[in-house]
């Protein structure tokens, strides 16, 4: 069961991209319930393509963050991005009318895996950048 709440220890600093990786993981949770409710498949495939769209969207975001901090491992990241929007996309294929929980489920928990491993190993590093450079949120006059 996907039921991660959002933590301090997966912050950024930057507002923004905290807010979309707290959404995504409340997205999870909600999945997680519906499927524990019986909710219809198609119900579930629906936050499913809702939480990949988000995940679209916050990269999109998170590449501009990098770009304008002169990050060197912009162009690894924005692959590892790429490929994660098509593991994502390829569980979404999962939530079929006749899927069951145990398919969800599996699916479900995999997308959590795998967004959870992003924010730790490739995430936090564009931290770490930040703080070697003394950048805050506020210094990029990203906060107002």
């Amino acid at each position: 069961m996907i039921n991660i709440d959002w933590s301090p220890a997966f912050q950024m600093g930057v507002g923004k991209i905290d807010e979309a990786h707290a959404g995504h993981l409340e997205l999870l949770k909600g999945m997680t319930k519906l499927i524990h409710w019986g909710e219809s498949p198609s119900e579930i495939r629906t936050w499913a393509e809702q939480l990949h769209h988000d995940f679209l969207s916050h990269n999109q975001e998170e590449e501009i963050l990098m770009a304008n901090l002169g990050y060197p491992e912009l162009t690894e990241h924005q692959a590892v991005h790429t490929f994660l929007s098509s593991e994502i996309g390829d569980q979404v294929g999962h939530f079929t009318e006749n899927a069951d929980q145990t398919t969800m489920m599996r699916a479900v928990s995999r997308i959590g895996h795998m967004l959870l491993d992003h924010m730790i190993r490739h995430d936090l590093t564009i931290l770490t950048f930040m703080q070697g450079r003394g950048l805050t949120e506020a210094r990029l006059g990203l906060n107002g």
